[in-house]
């Protein structure tokens, strides 16, 4: 078994980030990065010129996203041109990043598609003003209980709006970020048949270095032959850390190592006596297990978390102390 060195970078509050001139290829280390992210589920009130004080919004639930390289997925055979894939809610979806562009290729969603050409979501650099489109068109695709022959169009339209400083609800304050508007339009359908219709309208603020909006909110509606409707989330970045693609854990405060049956030992040394906690969440980002450290000595406590019970797949763990900003967090698979 490996030690895999685990960087974890904690955004304080209060805490302000600075940046010039525009966005640019963000640099993803090899072995990838979580995003902890904060939900609403719903848009928030804001204005479409800087600056953002989103410091007294309320969220619901806390959240992760997560970048690795392509090859990190089961499916990157499908992807040859992807350099990257995302795991958002439980999905999986095929990006490229270059110095010119943030490009898609597909997904695993609720339905199946593979890009033979990318899809252009937005150029590198971008700043205000800067503006593109692109489409792609007759895409196959196939979803669990579906008819065959499926087609995707799928549109995309960028605009960098304006740019200022934002406040986060954490009391965080990033300078210097660009809003976009970004709009996609996916028409899909069988061959020949009126097909459904569902348009994402999204305000996202990006900040130098990120490979996700600092802070996103969107609105997806829904009309043609699927059931009209409409669903709104907001999410906000709260911490950023690198990811560990190996079995065990270390750092100077935490480790975090893998034992037989599917059982994980958790060792957190503290600056100070403090109440410990381990919350573990699914890959949708929902608590499925909380956890009290028992105390050995004044600043060192123990679990062992066992995940027996639980589906294979990649968890998040999160170790943090009562009253402190204090968090440690790992990725661990249940086998």
């Amino acid at each position: 078994m490996k030690n895999a060195a685990f960087l974890f970078f904690s955004i304080l509050s209060h805490a302000v980030f600075s940046q010039t001139g525009a966005i640019t290829q963000p640099s993803i280390p090899d072995q990838g990065v979580i995003y902890e992210v904060s939900v609403k589920n719903s848009l928030i009130d804001f204005s479409t010129s800087g600056d953002w004080d989103f410091s007294q919004i309320t969220t619901d639930s806390d959240s992760f996203i997560e970048l690795a390289l392509v090859s990190d997925s089961n499916y990157s055979n499908n992807y040859p041109n992807a350099t990257h894939v995302k795991y958002e809610d439980g999905q999986q979806f095929f990006l490229g990043f270059d110095a010119t562009a943030s490009s898609y290729h597909g997904e695993r969603t609720v339905i199946n598609t593979a890009y033979d050409s990318p899809l252009l979501l937005f150029p590198y650099p971008f700043n205000v003003g800067d503006t593109s489109t692109d489409q792609i068109l007759d895409v196959p695709f196939t979803c669990s209980g579906c008819p065959p022959a499926l087609e995707r169009n799928h549109e995309v339209q960028f605009t960098a709006l304006s740019s200022g400083s934002v406040t986060m609800p954490d009391g965080s304050v990033y300078d210097n970020v660009v809003l976009v508007e970004s709009i996609q339009n996916f028409t899909d359908g069988q061959v020949g048949s009126p097909p459904c219709l569902n348009e994402l309208q999204a305000w996202e603020w990006w900040a130098e270095g990120f490979a996700t909006p600092l802070v996103r909110t969107s609105v997806i509606t829904q009309s043609g032959q699927c059931p009209p409707g409409s669903s709104s989330v907001t999410k906000f970045i709260t911490g950023v850390t690198l990811n560990n693609t190996d079995y065990q854990y270390n750092s100077p405060d935490l480790t975090l190592v893998s034992l037989p049956n599917n059982h994980f030992e958790v060792l957190l040394s503290t600056p100070s006596n403090q109440k410990s906690m381990v919350s573990v969440f699914n890959m949708l980002g929902q608590t499925i297990k909380r956890v009290d450290l028992e105390q050995l000595t004044a600043h060192t406590y123990k679990t062992v978390l066992d995940m027996s019970g639980y589906a294979p797949g990649v968890y998040l763990v999160k170790a943090s102390l009562d009253g402190s900003s204090m968090d440690k967090t790992a990725r661990i698979i249940v086998k």
